[in-house]
């Protein structure tokens, strides 16, 4: 995890350069610190900032937070909602009001940006429903934060972080890495300094610092690294980053999981409920999937389980229906797949019995080494996006 003595002075000046949180936010996060607080109290923060009202309530009252009643006011959002629900709420919009502030700033597109921002966040919050942790609220704010430190890192570096965004839009290298080769610490931990520096919840504040780390590192880190490796997987937005890893603890086998299929063919939707209620301007990704009119059945036999999730979440989200090969033959079940996608080469007879029924092997063995990806090496979903997009 990144710690706070990692971080550079001349980087800590340019963080407490940039914009801070509305000071009713600020005060929202130091009372309830307090040992007791009342729903009162939070309240009469909330309504002393009157734009940081009126965006709380927009939100309380969208499909994010349904309650089936109208909220009109500070106090039914904090009774209906509860104190914590209410904090991370007001926390969550004024995030996203200072990041918008920023992306002009960007040598990327800005909207594509938010974009990914606040669908991590909405799949972070589902996922840590799912793995049943307590507070799920932190995860939807640890989500909206979690690449914050890229805005940190071109305010401070300017064009040299620019460029090195550049390069890994343009599939060079992981941005992580390149952000560590470059100024010998990554967006993660410049995220982290600024965290501490608005005083964020350190739950939140340290799952900003971990979700680059590995498994196990932080409870909700782990859940933010999931939902953002999941959504560059899909290709909603983009955060500026083409790679992910396919290591064990991605989220898994969509015939299995009725959640996770639900949450990727949910999720563009919500994402604009979103985009609406926090007053993100709305905008498709270059990168956004395009969808088609039927979802032809794709088979798949991978020996990597986390690369097979990751092939499974690609090709639901290209509008396919993914499923794994079942025995040792394509062609059972009601439906004849359109293709294969394997990495055990078949053998010629069994290729030339394919083609005859009209069903194309993609050979996944043959990607990955026309691409020169090894075993265990971060995978560059835009490269694998549009090689799936001929099926």
């Amino acid at each position: 995890m990144s710690a706070p003595s990692q971080i550079p002075d001349a980087l800590r000046a340019s963080v407490q350069a940039l914009p801070v949180l509305p000071t009713a936010v600020t005060r929202l996060l130091t009372i309830t610190q307090q040992p007791e607080v009342s729903v009162g109290e939070i309240a009469r923060v909330i309504e002393s900032d009157p734009t940081l009202m009126a965006r709380t309530l927009r939100v309380a009252n969208s499909p994010l937070y349904s309650t089936g009643r109208a909220i009109k006011t500070a106090q039914q959002a904090t009774v209906l909602l509860g104190i914590e629900a209410v904090v991370n709420l007001a926390l969550g919009v004024s995030v996203a009001s200072v990041q918008e502030q920023l992306h002009e700033q960007l040598p990327i597109d800005a909207e594509a940006f938010g974009r990914h921002s606040i669908a991590v966040a909405l799949a972070s919050r589902k996922l840590a429903r799912h793995v049943k942790l307590p507070h799920p609220g932190e995860a939807f704010v640890a989500g909206l934060l979690h690449d914050i430190g890229k805005l940190v890192l071109l305010m401070h570096h300017g064009e040299a972080y620019a460029d090195v965004m550049r390069r890994a839009q343009q599939g060079e290298e992981a941005l992580d890495a390149l952000e560590k080769e470059t100024f010998d610490l990554d967006h993660a931990a410049a995220g982290h300094a600024l965290c501490l520096h608005w005083n964020v919840p350190a739950s939140m504040a340290e799952a900003v610092a971990a979700h680059h780390a590995e498994p196990g590192t932080h409870p909700v880190g782990d859940v933010v690294r999931k939902a953002n490796n999941l959504v560059k997987t899909i290709q909603i937005g983009f955060s500026g980053n083409r790679f992910i890893s396919a290591a064990p603890g991605q989220p898994g086998d969509l015939t299995a999981q009725g959640w996770l299929r639900a949450l990727i063919l949910n999720l563009s939707e919500e994402i604009e409920q979103a985009e609406e209620a926090l007053g993100y301007t709305s905008g498709s990704s270059p990168y956004a999937a395009k969808k088609k009119a039927a979802r032809p059945l794709v088979q798949l036999q991978i020996d990597n389980p986390g690369e097979q999730a990751v092939l499974m979440s690609m090709l639901l989200a290209l509008d396919f229906e993914p499923t794994t090969l079942a025995d040792s033959s394509i062609f059972d079940g009601p439906a004849r797949p359109i293709a294969l996608v394997t990495d055990s080469a078949p053998s010629d007879r069994q290729q030339q019995a394919y083609e005859q029924l009209g069903v194309a092997v993609f050979d996944y063995a043959a990607f990955r080494q026309t691409h020169h990806i090894a075993p265990g090496q971060p995978l560059d979903v835009y490269l694998l996006w549009t090689w799936l997009s001929g099926l």
